[in-house]
């Protein structure tokens, strides 16, 4: 590996700030979830919960223990900040009638909660309400590598990735520090734009190198679920897997197929021959539980049924279904019925108990 160039100082954010406790191995850095619940029942369960267990962040927010709230901006009505996290609130032409808000934990209350405290977030939520992750940023430090050495294996070919492309690089050269960005292109107009579902940014943060994947769409949604599964002491291993998925750095002077290529000596020693794992290929244990059944066979169907809800009502929707299931009616309802009963009360979390069954 070449000598790495001084870097210069830090960035003047918050997250060139070298903090004594920052999780080094990985981590979430940015975290933001959709909760079908109402917002005082969220924020209830954020002030009992996570607000009570590991504080506010008043240290590195300088606010009092309480919500300040802001007045939102186009989609979003109003955010309540509690230091370490927000609670947005959306305006009714957004829910439409549904009940939903979101929660964000950006980098300063990542780095405050860490990943035990992220852990935390997602267990509580996952146990009272419906959760799914819209966006969630990964990162991890190393010193194998150099945004210079990403962007020169993408240049010369040494990658294999479905969604990398040269001409979705952009190395920007700076006195403060060298960024490279895979997945984004740059704007004839000036700026950067996405160019899919995720982005590999990799940038100097003095004596290390920070690379991060941002997930957005189905991606984010997968890799919450992982989180939420997998305990902490797994999550750096984790990340490895999701950025070789996105792009991996190999030698391709080695073999005319990419999938025998060995992978570059610094690559392979910063993902530590983790295996390659897509964030999308996460199944939610409720698709396998007797009322996410239910909740599937009704999604597969529901553009029929909620036009003839819409056409006859739902008078008309209960009779045929009762007709319907009397006809079918076998030896395993009285059982089904029973199962499902388990879940009354419990809505949309799907939670009847928490030791048996995996929440929503």
């Amino acid at each position: 590996m070449s000598e790495r160039p001084d870097p210069g100082p830090p960035p003047l954010t918050n997250r060139g700030v070298v903090r004594p406790d920052d999780r080094l191995s990985g981590g979430i850095d940015y975290l933001k979830l959709t909760v079908w619940g109402s917002v005082e029942a969220v924020r209830q369960t954020l002030e009992w919960g996570i607000l009570n267990q590991y504080g506010w962040g008043v240290d590195q927010y300088s606010i009092q223990e309480d919500w300040i709230v802001k007045a939102g901006g186009g989609r979003v009505q109003t955010i309540y900040d509690a230091g370490c996290l927000s609670l947005v609130e959306y305006g009714e032409e957004v829910t439409d009638g549904c009940e939903f808000c979101s929660v964000e934990v950006k980098g300063l209350g990542c780095d405050y909660l860490g990943n035990e405290g992220i852990k935390f977030l997602l267990e509580d939520l996952h146990n009272q309400f419906r959760v799914r992750a819209s966006r969630v940023d990964v990162m991890a430090h190393t010193e194998h590598f150099t945004p210079k050495m990403i962007s020169h294996a993408v240049i010369n070919g040494n990658y294999s990735s479905r969604s990398v492309k040269p001409n979705k690089r952009v190395y920007i050269e700076s006195e403060a520090g060298d960024t490279c960005y895979l997945g984004m292109k740059s704007k004839p107009s000036g700026g950067l734009m996405r160019a899919g579902e995720c982005v590999l940014r990799v940038y100097d943060r003095r004596e290390t190198t920070r690379i991060e994947l941002q997930m957005g769409g189905g991606y984010a949604h997968g890799a919450g679920g992982f989180f939420f599964l997998k305990p902490t002491t797994e999550w750096p291993g984790l990340i490895r897997s999701f950025m070789r998925h996105y792009c991996d750095f190999v030698d391709r002077s080695a073999n005319e197929r990419v999938c025998r290529c060995p992978l570059l000596e610094w690559w392979n020693s910063f993902t530590e021959e983790h295996e390659k794992i897509s964030a999308r290929q996460y199944k939610d244990p409720l698709e396998s539980t007797p009322i996410g059944k239910i909740d599937g066979t009704l999604d597969r169907y529901a553009k029929r049924l909620y036009a003839g809800l819409e056409a006859f009502g739902e008078d008309w929707i209960i009779q045929r279904i009762q007709r319907h299931g009397r006809i079918k009616k076998d030896k395993d309802h009285d059982i089904m019925v029973e199962e499902l009963r388990r879940y009354l009360g419990s809505g949309l979390a799907g939670v009847p108990n928490r030791e048996e069954d995996p929440p929503f």
